[in-house]
């Protein structure tokens, strides 16, 4: 049957195994082959007994196998003592320890049967205590300490003190132990041993000093029940004639000085405890408590008591009592004087009704608790009640800043109603009612009356309204921001303003150059002399009616007439039209011809080309120009133009220009120009561009200058000049000879 054990195996050698079965018939086939497994040697432990051991050392314990394999180390009984694997021993109590060897084996050599010990731990005498501590009392000590770290492996069984001198002892089993029959007034200094089942162990150090005293008991009789607002004084004596201090366990209810001096805080019950400290020949006596109860009184007179009239009543004001009665106070009650009405509430102020108006009443004041009610106060100041009154005071509305204001109110009472306002940064006000401006915004005024013998204040009224600031009108002119006048004419440019008539402030007007211009009260500018001034309309501001307000614009004085050199001379001109009394002269010059462009074929220049340019002359307009030279033309002399020769033509050439006259001293050309008629070189509205060159016609190859003549050459010319004028008009039409 299994197992089977095969013998004869070499150790260290692995091997595998096979099964077979036989029965009668035969063997059948073998199993399948067996894990392989290797044969290995036996090994034993040696292991000595240590023996006895004592508590508190650790030894270290050692063991050896046959094999050479080194052994380990447990232990089967903890709870009194430890091993580490390598044999370390610690012993955690007195008793019976038991420690195992053991050697698990390697690849050669099976595990070895484990080797176990025992032996005993003995127990040894315990450490010493320590912290010894004495309290004195009345010839005894009661010595306080703690127990030894090392009890020596078992139970502490006792302490013994011994007092220092005499040798006196006391024994016990915990701290602290009372050492009796020692001297009062003897310093002592105390140790402390401990013992266990093995002995007693090293004393303590020795505790600091301690002097044994005397004792003492504080007698104290309870002072029975007190009342509110007395302040008792206690007393208590003590055994050793030492005086007693006193405290107070219930502050809340009572205080009281080490003296014994009482103060009650409320009522309730008050707990006093009396204490004696002791000294170098007594201890402190034992504390002594007395418990009693504090009772309530009635409360203190209220003061402060002030009577408020009414309509057939008083609102009586006061103060509460100082003094509650130790309870809090439940109520009041006024009294009137005469007739003893009365009023009762838990507060001030309060309200007594039912009195006669127009008689005279003092009030008395008593608080209540729960002991009772207190006496009277001292009475107030007589007061009277009067009938009441009311204002009517009506909102006047939004105001302009500056205009007048005087307010008025009525009181139901027929008294004079005072006013005075709560926003001064915007408006003050007289009694009266007169209100003065400082700045816009919004006015209050309070309307008040303060009543007399019959008639209480009345209740304020007030009123809030709007204080706007003066408006402000704006100023149009006739033609506004630019003008411009001929000089020698004038302008009447008045301004309109949008707040005219009534009271509005009156139009102003100023001119800022007055050397070009002067301006009258109406606006009418009368020119002085060529240029611009800056023209200015003012509204003229009235309190609470209009602010000032301004405007301008711009005029310019522009000249009608002209004076500068020619050819021979200083020559002038003017200008003058029906298209508006400012068509003047923008610019003039008397300019060689050249300037203007090349002459017509077969004339010479007479003199110098007038040139200029006119603004303001209005849509369509005729200006009138006089041309004055310093000496006569020549005879024959023709007025040319340079320019279009039909309304709106793009381009500009020489004509001669119809309508032209020459003075009979042939000094003066006078002619029209039309804006935009014929000879306008500048196609915009209302201003004309014109040059014109007064020439005279010549026979020959070129143009040349007209020499000074005598008569009989001015007369040949003139003939000349009759000639070409007919045949010029039988070729273009009437031709204008001027001379």
């Amino acid at each position: 049957a299994s197992p089977l054990t095969v013998t004869g195996l070499t150790n260290g050698q692995a091997y595998t195994f096979t099964v077979t079965a036989r029965n009668t018939a035969g063997s059948g086939a073998a199993s399948t082959a067996s894990a392989a497994v290797t044969p290995k040697a036996n090994q034993t432990i040696t292991f000595a007994n240590p023996g006895a051991q004592n508590f508190g050392t650790s030894p270290t314990l050692t063991a050896t196998a046959s094999s050479g394999l080194t052994p380990t180390f447990s232990s089967i009984t903890t709870g009194v003592c430890t091993i580490t694997s390598g044999g370390a021993l610690t012993f955690v109590t007195a008793g019976s320890c038991t420690i195992n060897a053991d050697q698990a084996g390697n690849g050669t050599y099976l595990a070895a049967t484990t080797v176990g010990r025992t032996f005993t731990v003995n127990a040894v005498v315990p450490g010493a205590p320590t912290g010894a501590v004495g309290t004195a009392g009345g010839g005894q000590v009661s010595v306080a300490f703690t127990a030894p770290v090392f009890t020596g492996g078992s139970a502490i069984t006792g302490y013994t003190v011994t007092a220092s001198p005499g040798g006196a002892t006391a024994s016990g089993v915990a701290s602290p132990l009372i050492v009796t029959g020692l001297t009062n007034g003897t310093p002592y200094t105390f140790t402390v041993t401990a013992t266990n089942l093995a002995g007693t162990g090293a004393a303590s150090t020795a505790s600091a000093t301690v002097t044994p005293k005397g004792t003492q008991t504080i007698t104290f009789a309870n002072p029975g029940a007190q009342n509110f607002g007395t302040t008792p004084t206690l007393s208590a004596t003590a055994s050793s004639g030492l005086i007693p201090t006193f405290t107070s366990s219930t502050t809340g209810v009572c205080t009281i000085t080490f003296g014994g001096a009482l103060t009650f805080v409320t009522t309730g019950t008050c707990t006093i405890n009396a204490d004696q400290a002791g000294d170098g020949t007594y201890g402190a006596a034992t504390t002594v408590s007395r418990t009693f109860t504090v009772n309530p009184v009635v409360p203190g007179a209220p003061t402060g008591v002030v009577g408020t009239a009414g309509a057939a009543q008083a609102s009586v004001a006061f103060t509460a009592p100082v003094f509650t009665g130790g309870s809090a106070i439940t109520g009041y009650t006024v009294t009137a004087s005469p007739g003893g009405a009365t009023a009762s509430g838990v507060a001030s102020p309060l309200i007594v009704t039912g009195l006669t108006n127009g008689t005279p009443y003092t009030f008395t004041v008593t608080a209540t608790n729960l002991a009772g009610t207190g006496a009277a106060s001292t009475a107030s100041t007589a007061v009277t009640p009067k009938a009441p009154q009311t204002i009517t005071f009506g909102n006047p509305g939004t105001q302009i800043l500056g205009a007048p204001l005087t307010l008025t109110a009525t009181a139901s009472s027929g008294l004079t109603v005072t006013f005075t306002s709560s926003t001064p940064g915007v408006c003050t006000v007289t009694p009266a009612g007169v209100v003065t401006y400082i700045s816009a915004g919004t006015c209050s005024v309070n309307a008040d009356q303060a009543g007399n013998g019959s008639y209480l204040a009345a209740t304020t009224a007030n009123q809030s309204f709007t204080v706007n600031p003066p408006p402000s009108g704006v100023l149009t002119f006739a033609t506004p921001t630019s003008a411009s006048v001929l000089l020698g004419n004038t302008l009447a440019n008045p301004a309109t303003s949008t707040l005219m008539g009534g009271s509005y402030g009156a139009i102003s007007y100023s001119s800022s150059n007055t050397a070009v211009a002067t301006v009258s009260a109406t606006g009418v500018v009368t020119p002085v002399s060529a240029g611009t001034s800056t023209i200015t309309a003012t509204q003229a501001a009235v309190a609470g009616v209009n602010a000032q307000a301004t405007q301008t614009y711009t005029l310019t004085v522009i000249p009608g007439s002209y004076s500068g050199p020619t050819l021979q001379g200083v020559g002038a001109a003017s200008i003058s039209g029906a298209g508006s009394s400012s068509c003047g002269f923008a610019s003039a010059q008397f300019t060689p011809s050249s300037a203007v462009g090349t002459l017509p074929p077969g004339t010479s220049a007479a003199q110098s080309a007038f040139q200029f340019d006119s603004t303001n002359c209005g849509t369509g307009g005729t200006v009138t120009i006089t041309v004055t030279y310093p000496q006569p033309l020549p005879l024959g002399t023709m007025v040319y133009k340079y320019g279009p020769q039909t309304p709106g033509a793009v381009t500009s050439s020489w004509f001669l220009l119809a309508g032209a006259t020459l003075s009979a001293d042939r000094m003066t050309i006078t002619y029209t120009v039309t804006d935009n008629g014929i000879g306008d070189s500048n196609p915009a509205v209302g201003v004309i561009t014109d040059p014109v060159v007064p020439l005279v016609p010549f026979v020959g190859g070129g143009a040349a200058s007209i020499p000074t003549l005598g008569e009989y050459g001015l007369a040949l010319l003139a003939g000349l000049m009759g000639v070409m004028g007919g045949w010029s008009q039988r070729r273009r039409g009437r031709l204008p000879t001027l001379g």
